[in-house]
């Protein structure tokens, strides 16, 4: 005997699977299983998908079940003219005439480096005004810009309004995080 004749099988490899072309495959199959009636069946694939949707409502992660929340309420008018505020005095200091512009004024990392958080003096002045664009909203360099703007926000007299309002140094941060996005995303497009 050969290793020929062990390795070739005598019959038909193929197995018999329920969802082969052979008719009397189908007709050996009972439709309605032997234990019990159809009623039973549907009710038990009921209760079964009911406990899945269960289970999907207390599950985690991104498979969760999306329950509908209260609708988001707008934004007061109020804050929407803070906000403008702050995007017109950024655009002031900044040097751009409007959103679209690209950043002709930001801190390089060499400055940014050599400037000591630590020391007396802030990072740039009104009429120098430079973010970090490279670097996180919050950085020493950005905190320090950050007061810069509160100090010359609140001394501008157009927003003497705001004076007594809402945290311009809060609204500055988030602000700034849209602007280190939006730098971001144009230097991808560049590239």
């Amino acid at each position: 005997m050969s290793t020929r004749d062990v390795l070739t099988p005598s019959h038909d490899p193929a197995p018999v699977t329920p969802h082969s072309d052979s008719k009397k495959d189908l007709r050996d199959k009972p439709l309605v299983s032997e234990e019990g009636s159809t009623a039973e069946k549907v009710q038990e694939d009921f209760d079964h998908l009911v406990k899945h949707v269960e289970n999907l409502a207390r599950a985690t992660g991104p498979r969760r079940l999306v329950l509908k929340k209260e609708p988001v309420k707008p934004r007061s008018v109020e804050v929407n003219q803070f906000q403008a505020a702050i995007r017109s005095h950024a655009l002031k200091l900044m040097g751009r005439s409007s959103n679209k512009d690209p950043f002709p004024l930001r801190a390089k990392g060499a400055k940014v480096a050599e400037w000591n958080p630590n020391g007396p003096t802030e990072c740039c002045d009104v009429n120098s005004f430079l973010v970090d664009l490279d670097g996180t909203p919050k950085s020493d360099w950005n905190r320090s810009c950050g007061r810069v703007f509160e100090k010359s926000f609140r001394s501008d007299p157009n927003h003497e309004g705001w004076i007594d309002g809402p945290n311009v140094l809060d609204a500055w941060f988030t602000h700034l995080q849209h602007l280190i996005k939006t730098y971001r995303r144009s230097i991808k497009l560049a590239v």
